[in-house]
């Protein structure tokens, strides 16, 4: 399936601009430690967008960087809602699927693939990955 706003195949050519691009990247490590030892740790960057309903952001763990999970807008104070519709999704989409080959969302039904680059099952697959993990 073609990321919004990007043809589904026109052969080769070039793809000059992004219809949105990241306010801030971040490369974060976090560790959950019990009784001094490391017991998890979650390497990660997040690219955070501007929306009119607060800020959005696309998550991606680098023990599979193959794919981005985007999360809704977070207005400052509030939580954020799982089930609306917000301007600069399908922008965000595009922006990951020029760089990604799956991008994921968290909805009110949970976490679910919402776009996959043709070639995605075959790069999990050799990479020994599932879309699950």
């Amino acid at each position: 399936m073609a990321a919004p706003d990007m043809p589904a195949d026109q052969g080769p050519g070039f793809i000059g601009s992004d219809p949105v691009l990241p306010v801030e990247i971040e490369h974060k490590v976090d560790e959950i430690i019990i009784e001094g030892e490391i017991v998890e740790s979650y390497n990660f960057i997040d690219y955070w967008f501007e929306d009119p309903q607060g800020r959005a952001r696309a998550r991606v763990y680098l023990d599979n960087p193959l794919e981005a999970t985007i999360y809704p807008p977070i207005a400052p104070g509030k939580a954020p809602a799982l089930d609306v519709d917000w301007s600069t999704r399908d922008a965000m989409i595009s922006y990951l699927a020029r760089r990604f080959l799956v991008v994921k969302a968290l909805g009110p039904e949970g976490l679910n693939a919402i776009w996959m680059a043709a070639h995605a099952l075959r790069a999990y697959s050799h990479r020994g990955l599932s879309l699950d993990d």
